[in-house]
């Protein structure tokens, strides 16, 4: 028997605990997971874990609990130095 990752879809054996794709803790009651997948634009059936369509390229729904767990990317503050001073001068040429 195998336990499916609410996570990622992927089966893993019945004892383990963490899911050996992604690394997600598996629960004590395993969700029924799709058996695939259908692209909203073309209809291409997909495996559940997947993102995007291999053939139209669409972005895949993501599970209401899932879409929860994306990281937030901070935007890159300016930089905060001033930029450096302009070089010196040239020397004035010897009296001939």
């Amino acid at each position: 028997m195998t336990r499916t990752c609410s996570a990622c879809g992927l089966e893993n054996r019945d004892e383990a605990k963490f899911c050996k794709g992604c690394g997600s803790q598996l629960g004590g009651v395993t969700p029924a997971v799709p058996a695939e997948q259908r692209c909203p634009q073309c209809g291409h059936a997909s495996r559940p874990a997947v993102k995007f369509c291999a053939k139209c390229g669409t972005r895949l729904v993501i599970a209401a609990d899932e879409s929860a767990e994306l990281p937030t990317i901070p935007l890159a503050a300016p930089p905060s130095a001033s930029p450096p001073p302009p070089p010196p001068p040239p020397p004035p040429p010897p009296p001939p």
